[in-house]
């Protein structure tokens, strides 16, 4: 049986139903570094956030804006939904997710990433200081990338 996580407001307990409803998994409460966010989608690299009066104004509100420039920084979505809206409309939000998701479509994992990062360096196709440098970087990663992924296959 799943067990069924602690939430902080009643409106992130409604979006959560709502997305298991409709076949989504979301991670509650995931560790993003040193941050904790309240739901995410590793595989999708989108971060769900309910935001309730608190986030509009002080040091909240601060924090949210530290933590959307940290987390777009790595390339991730961050999408926010107010509380009242979640209230109203938590089925519909859930389903835009969903939408959204699957018009985004799965982000590429580390390997294929260092692999694309690798055939720019190839063909010249970087503003970086020492491409040279970079690319033994790169080659390094995949390597140890591909020795980490046998070892889990194991």
């Amino acid at each position: 049986m799943e067990e069924f996580p602690d939430f902080d407001s009643f409106e992130e307990e409604m979006l959560y139903s709502s997305m298991k409803k409709i076949g989504l998994n979301p991670i509650h409460h995931y560790n993003y570094g040193t941050m904790e966010v309240d739901f995410a989608f590793p595989e999708y690299e989108v971060v769900i956030e309910v935001d309730g009066k608190q986030h509009k104004e002080g040091k909240q509100h601060l924090k949210d804006i530290r933590r959307n420039y940290l987390v777009r920084g790595d390339g991730w979505k961050v999408w926010r939904f107010g509380a009242s809206k979640v209230r109203k409309y938590s089925d519909f939000i859930a389903t835009k997710i969903k939408e959204k998701l699957e018009k985004k479509g799965k982000a590429k994992n580390t390997l294929e990433k260092l692999e694309d990062r690798k055939k720019l360096l190839e063909l010249g196709l970087t503003t970086d200081i020492d491409p040279k440098y970079e690319y033994d970087l790169v080659c390094k990663a995949i390597e140890e990338e591909k020795l980490k992924l046998n070892k889990e296959q194991v």
